[in-house]
């Protein structure tokens, strides 16, 4: 439990902080497109062309990073739940080995006491 907990917690300090970063990168996209855009009114096309094309990369490598992310979260979230479907497992076995006991035991105190009153 406590490990969920801090995993939990972990994940939410890495999504703040990551959204902080994404928020600060977001800004100086939006600059960069505007001073691309005017770059193009001007007609300075070759730079404009240059800008644009290095946004475009930011932007993929962006996105490359935020997918790696949620796979690695969906890989996480995935670890835990085996984990969880393991332990009912193990749950599961235990009890139904103690029913059986219990179910043994109490056929064999029924059957001495059927041959001791005899």
């Amino acid at each position: 439990m406590k490990q969920h907990i801090l995993l939990l917690l972990m994940c939410l300090f890495c999504n703040v902080s990551h959204a902080q970063e994404q928020t600060l990168k977001r800004d100086s996209d939006s600059v960069r497109w505007a001073v691309a855009a005017r770059e193009m009114q001007v007609g300075h096309y070759e730079k404009a062309c240059s800008l644009y094309l290095d946004l475009s990369n930011h932007t993929i490598a962006t996105y490359q990073d935020i997918n790696s992310r949620k796979v690695e979260d969906l890989r996480s979230k995935f670890s835990i739940d085996e984990v969880q479907l393991q332990r009912n497992l193990q749950q599961n076995r235990l009890s139904r080995l103690i029913w059986i006991a219990g179910i043994v035991l109490v056929t064999v105190f029924v059957g001495c006491f059927f041959y001791i009153r005899k």
